[in-house]
C-alpha cells in the first residue's frame, strides 16, 4: 500500500479534514463512492486497507462501498475479507422498474447491503428523471403515468 492514499484519506477524515468541519469526532459510515470512476485494484489494495485503519482508530463505525453498475461491486466484494465493507450502496437497481441489486445478493453474503432512492432516482416522481438516468427513454415515459399514483400513496400516509 502507498503511503499517499492512506495519508490522504486518513487527513481527509481526521485532523485537517472532515471530522473538524462536522465537528465529530467519529462518522457513522465513511464511504468509497463511485467506485466505478477509480482503479478497482486500488481500492481493493489501498483505499478499503486505509479505511479499515480509520475504523480501527475508531473515527467511523462502518466502512462502504457505493456506485452504479453493480459488477463493480462483484469485482470488489469478491477480493475483500469479511467484514472489510459494512454497507454497499447503489441506486436504480431496487424498485417497481428494476431488481436487479438482487442478483447481486449472493456476494453481499456477511457483507452488508443497502439499497438508495426508492423513487429510482427521479422516474417515480411527477418530475421525472434527470437527463443522466440510467432507463430507456421508453420506460422514463411508461413511468410518467404511474407518478401521479405513487405520489398519492405516499402523501396519503
Amino acid at each position: 500500500m502507498t503511503d499517499s492514499i492512506s495519508e490522504r484519506i486518513a487527513s481527509q477524515v481526521a485532523s485537517t479534514g472532515s471530522l473538524i468541519r462536522l465537528r465529530l469526532h467519529f462518522v457513522d459510515i465513511l464511504h468509497c463512492q463511485d467506485i466505478e470512476f477509480g482503479s478497482l485494484d486500488q481500492i481493493v489494495n489501498e483505499t478499503i486497507p486505509a479505511m479499515r485503519k480509520i475504523r480501527a482508530e475508531r473515527k467511523t463505525r462502518f466502512i462502504g462501498v457505493s456506485g452504479l453498475p453493480l459488477g463493480f461491486f462483484k469485482y470488489v466484494l469478491n477480493r475483500l475479507t469479511i467484514g472489510s465493507v459494512a454497507v454497499v450502496l447503489s441506486y436504480c437497481h431496487y424498485g417497481v422498474n428494476d431488481s436487479t441489486v438482487l442478483d447481486l445478493i449472493p456476494c453481499l453474503k456477511n457483507k452488508g447491503e443497502a439499497s438508495a432512492f426508492p423513487l429510482a432516482t427521479g422516474l417515480l416522481t411527477e418530475n421525472g428523471p434527470s437527463d443522466w438516468h440510467p432507463a430507456s427513454p421508453e420506460l422514463q415515459v411508461s413511468h410518467l403515468s404511474l407518478s401521479p399514483l405513487i405520489s398519492h400513496t405516499l402523501l396519503s400516509r
